[in-house]
């Protein structure tokens, strides 16, 4: 008994984790954004230093954006200009941590 309510526990643990894993992800809001400029965070990884440009520019040129930094040390990531909806779909990429408005 004591291990099939082990189990259960588990179980139910694994899948709401998975449901958190499979939520779509959001933009960080600014009190006082840059209209139309964000700053992307990468996960450390996917995506090496030395890769960090190239994903940039790939990223910006699928969302029809402009690389405006590219940053490598403290932070892996990019400024990016770029629509709303594009930094949305942008926050969707597996490559990506975050999403935030540059204020």
């Amino acid at each position: 008994m004591r291990h099939r309510v082990l189990c259960t526990v588990v179980l139910g643990l694994c899948w709401i984790g998975q449901l958190s894993a499979d939520a779509p992800k959001s933009i960080r809001r600014a009190a006082k954004p840059v209209t139309g400029e964000y700053i992307v965070t990468l996960r450390d990884d996917t995506v090496g230093r030395e890769q960090v440009a190239a994903a940039a520019f790939e990223m910006a040129l699928r969302g029809k954006g402009r690389v405006l930094a590219v940053y490598t040390h403290g932070l892996r990531g990019y400024g990016v200009a770029l629509s709303e909806a594009a930094a949305l779909a942008l926050a969707q990429d597996p490559r990506v941590s975050a999403v935030e408005e540059n204020a």
